[in-house]
């Protein structure tokens, strides 16, 4: 088989797969392709796909690569024609394996599939509104059940690493405190911060047992109240809520149902206890 044919090969496979996302590459109004870009060399290159918002504006690239081929190593051949077209983001593909990259922000990395004009419209929104978390007051005192609190030395310690290791590009953290340090409190207020900031939207709390669901939702509901939370059962229809609790042997059957970006950009949060030991929280954000 040539190099053209398994090249053809891929694309067939992007096209299936941009139709699986939602759109639609016979539509000129959302897909492009073959798109003429000039490099600040003189030369003139192509763009294979170009993905537009709904202004017509481009919104991705998508440099498409035989099977054979690891997209990743196609990032420098892709962001000239970003770049030229202002196109804020980057798909690499060789139909099979996918990378987005959000060039201006962090390295390319493998997703599940593409992502929807909808879903790409609103990371954008996102980033354009986003505040520095430093600008974001920690509070001092906090309220739960009508019992006032203190922010404690560590717990405002601990937000304030997190901050730092945000505005540097950490997209995970691991989290490890005792019982009784007020660590659902701490990450209640950190979750608030973040939705505020502009780098989290929409939050998926995941614990391994019931009572801790129920124990999340209630403190939710206390604390993040102006925010619309629900506990995703199995037999529970998914809602449009900003917040989710939901079992991660639930999450484990109902994963499709989350957009890819919502998979890559939702706030995970995990809570177990196994043998007395110190509970594990572990959190990740968009960046």
């Amino acid at each position: 088989m040539s190099d053209f044919s398994k090249e053809t090969e891929a694309r067939i496979n992007i096209d299936d797969l941009l139709r699986q996302a939602g759109w639609n590459p016979a539509d000129k109004s959302q897909v492009m392709t073959e798109v003429s870009a000039q490099m600040a060399d003189g030369r003139r290159g192509r763009a294979d796909y170009v993905l537009l918002d709904q202004r017509g504006r481009p919104l991705a690239v998508i440099e498409a690569k035989k099977r054979a081929i690891e997209p990743y190593v196609a990032k420098n051949q892709a962001l000239p024609y970003a770049r030229k077209l202002e196109a804020p983001f980057i798909f690499l593909s060789n139909g099979e394996l996918i990378y987005f990259w959000d060039y201006q922000n962090d390295d390319a990395r493998i997703v599940n599939s593409f992502f929807s004009r909808r879903d790409l419209e609103r990371l954008l929104e996102m980033r354009s509104t986003r505040q520095p978390l430093a600008t974001i007051e920690i509070p001092e005192y906090y309220t739960q059940q009508g019992e006032t609190r203190l922010v404690r030395s560590y717990q405002r310690e601990t937000m304030q690493a997190i901050d730092h290791a945000v505005e540097l590009g950490k997209r995970r953290f691991l989290l490890e405190l005792p019982t009784g340090t007020g660590k659902t409190d701490l990450i209640r207020l950190q979750l608030k911060r973040l939705i505020q900031s502009g780098y989290a939207e929409k939050i998926l709390f995941l614990v391994d047992r019931e009572q801790l669901a129920k124990q999340a939702l209630e403190a939710i509901q206390d604390v993040l109240n102006q925010y619309g939370s629900y506990w995703l059962k199995p037999s529970v229809i998914r809602q449009e809520q900003q917040i989710t609790v939901c079992l991660l042997q639930t999450m484990i059957s109902r994963y499709p149902e989350f957009t890819n970006t919502e998979q890559q950009t939702i706030i995970f949060f995990i809570s177990s206890c196994l043998f007395a030991m110190p509970i594990l929280l572990c959190l990740s954000i968009p960046i």
